[in-house]
């Protein structure tokens, strides 16, 4: 009876909690609100506009020619500046009928990026079948205090396509190996969306390139028809010829209004360690609901000679850094870096101190990572993708990780924590603090 009691409690402060969620998202669009510093009818949105009426105006074909001209060249009626493939452009202009005015694309875009916490929901419930079908719509309401999720559905921008297709990825790879199949064309269908929504990852955005590798590689050592695997290989070689052409066009990965960002060409050392900050951002809050205790967690840590190892050469990728990296050079791109390099900037304005708290903070969030990680080390594996890459970006940017880190978190790290009201609950408010600390500083800058 008791137990029960309590239930219907949790049930209904999640179904206020939810209700609250909503009603701030919604609110946010009808304000304006800018919470990533990139919205604004001045701020990427203009990018935005520009490059897709390149297309609205010229065509599929022609405007696809004009992404490999440098903006040097161009005008506001043959302007294209993204870091993406123009796939988005290509898809806003041939399905989306509300791009005549900016107010009609703008709620386009918002009701569009609405599938985001629909495809999350749905995820989190097949995924996780013994919990309150409740606790997962609140779960899936967080996502919509993730500051760049929010500013890219008010504001039309680019991010939120890669998530969503992230997102059906994860869901098409789960119904596959999770879920009993009883017929092959149905196996194949399957097969074939799933490598399909993988693929576009990359064409949304190049650092997504890490869903089709889970994708692929599940495929490879977890199908174990081979004719399903000698179809996944075709058909990935198959999507992968129009980015081969973008590459041949561009002279890179990246379109050619894009070459200052030099990506590839300079080697950012330093960016590790703010990604490391970045993820471990996140992830702090639920080191607290593991199965044991956090004190005997932080004992069974030390008792491991990896982490003492890891630990070891992170110690030393600091000194190096310390020693040669010019950290002044790093703020020659006035953006970015996260949430650590933010706070640090507010709190010391001498650069030696600046530098040296920074190193503090990217060894306490090691540390987070690994207390984390320290029953499932085989998903460092992931984070090690997002360091390898964080060297050959710039500049790096937070909203990068957020909220495809979240989403990372229940599709393939929840095992690292309880998954109950009191832990989800601290996620809530944890992810709400962050919304309104990130409205109040970009108000301030404003």
């Amino acid at each position: 009876m008791k137990r029960s009691f309590i239930v219907k409690n949790y049930n209904l402060i999640s179904i206020l909690l939810i209700i609250l969620s909503i009603f701030l998202f919604f609110l946010g669009f009808y304000l304006g609100e800018n919470s990533a510093g990139a919205g604004s009818y001045s701020g990427d949105f203009s990018n935005v506009w520009k490059s897709l009426n390149t297309f609205l105006n010229h065509g599929i074909i022609e405007g696809i020619g004009l992404t490999a001209v440098s903006d040097s060249y161009a005008d506001d009626s043959t302007f294209y500046y993204s870091s993406r493939t123009p796939l988005i452009y290509i898809l806003n202009t041939l399905f989306n009928p509300f791009v005549n005015t900016k107010p009609e694309f703008l709620l386009s875009i918002f009701v569009f990026s609405l599938t985001l916490p629909v495809l999350f929901y749905y995820f989190v419930k097949t995924k996780f079948k013994e919990i309150n079908p409740i606790l997962c719509l609140l779960i899936s309401s967080i996502i919509l205090f993730s500051p760049y999720f929010r500013t890219s559905s008010y504001w039309g921008l680019e991010e939120n396509y890669g998530l969503i297709s992230s997102l059906a990825s994860f869901i098409f790879l789960q119904i596959i190996f999770n879920e009993p199949l009883k017929k092959n064309s149905k196996k194949l269908i399957l097969y074939f969306f799933l490598i399909l929504f993988s693929s576009l990852c990359v064409y949304f955005d190049h650092k997504l390139l890490i869903v089709p590798l889970i994708c692929f590689f599940s495929i490879l050592f977890k199908e174990k028809d081979i004719r399903y695997k000698i179809f996944s290989v075709f058909l990935y070689l198959i999507l992968s010829l129009p980015f081969m052409y973008f590459i041949k066009i561009w002279g890179g990965i990246l379109p050619t209004a894009n070459s200052p960002r030099l990506a590839g060409q300079v080697l950012h050392f330093i960016h590790p360690g703010y990604v490391i900050s970045i993820i471990a951002f996140y992830l702090f809050p639920l080191i607290f609901f593991k199965e044991k205790r956090i004190d005997i967690i932080i004992k069974e840590f030390f008792k491991s000679n990896f982490n003492k190892n890891l630990f070891f050469i992170f110690i030393l990728y600091l000194i190096l850094l310390f020693l040669f990296n010019d950290f002044s050079s790093t703020y020659s791109w006035p953006y970015g870096r996260g949430v650590a390099n933010k706070i640090v900037i507010i709190l010391f304005k001498n650069i030696l101190i600046q530098e040296i708290f920074t190193y503090l903070i990217f060894l306490l969030s090691f540390f987070v990572l690994l207390i984390f990680f320290n029953e499932n080390k085989n998903h460092l594996i992931f984070i090690l993708y997002f360091l390898v890459a964080s060297i050959f970006i710039l500049p790096l940017m937070q909203e990068y990780y957020d909220p495809i880190i979240f989403i990372f978190i229940f599709a393939f790290f929840s095992k690292n924590f309880k998954i109950n009201y009191k832990s989800i609950f601290s996620l809530y408010f944890y992810y709400l603090f962050f919304l309104i600390s990130a409205n109040i500083y970009y108000q301030n800058l404003s």
